[in-house]
């Protein structure tokens, strides 16, 4: 065999030898996933609930889209974000509309303040939920943390104005075991040695005290 054809061979028994093993190319990711499988969701109307969905993957070759209401297809990597800021209204009725799906990942509400601690318990009702953030979407108090503290799933979650939260009431969310960044703005009854003596007790956890 003459030596000029020795690489070629070399990278065919190579490939036999990765097709054995069950090694996958570098480049064996398909340019889309048209092919997966998808499954339909129903998200409310614009009319029902206000705000924006968004659907995010987190595999190569996904993206970040907006998505209609109604009737919408979705790959089984992805998920959904729902943000409302500035809204008319949003209150504990609409938080009740987003409980049921399965794929809601991160909730946000800025500045539309129709919630009660009451309509928190749903938060409880969202298996999924990773992120919440509430920025002048509710009147926080250490009842509102104590619902809060039983989305068990959260692992980043931001509050303001907690002006009215004490010490006390921030120690609640210690029960919340997947958290890893907490951020408190207006946290005008929570000193430095209450923020310490929290990241004592859970040494993954990072909080974030800060003016709104």
């Amino acid at each position: 065999m003459e030596l000029k054809h020795a690489p070629c061979l070399l990278l065919f028994v190579l490939a036999l030898f990765g097709a054995a093993c069950g090694f996958v190319g570098v480049n064996a990711w398909p340019d889309d996933h048209d092919n997966d499988r998808e499954e339909a969701m129903d998200l409310p109307p614009q009319s029902a609930l206000p705000g924006r969905f968004r659907a995010r993957g987190d595999v190569p070759n996904t993206h970040d889209r907006g998505l209609p209401r109604g009737l919408v297809n979705m790959l089984p990597d992805t998920h959904l974000t729902f943000a409302c800021e500035r809204q008319d209204f949003f209150g504990d009725d609409h938080l009740a509309l987003l409980a049921p799906l399965p794929r809601l990942r991160v909730v946000e509400v800025v500045d539309t303040p129709g919630l009660t601690p009451k309509g928190l318990t749903r938060l409880s009702e969202m298996p999924k939920l990773a992120g919440l953030t509430l920025l002048g979407a509710v009147s926080l108090s250490d009842a509102a943390l104590e619902q809060i503290a039983r989305a068990g799933h959260l692992e980043w979650l931001e509050l303001g104005p907690c002006d009215n939260v004490s010490a006390g009431g921030v120690r609640k969310l210690a029960a919340l075991k997947k958290l890893r960044t907490l951020v408190l703005y207006d946290a005008r009854h929570l000193s430095a040695a209450d923020v310490e003596a929290l990241e004592r007790e859970r040494p993954q956890l990072q909080v974030f005290t800060r003016t709104r």
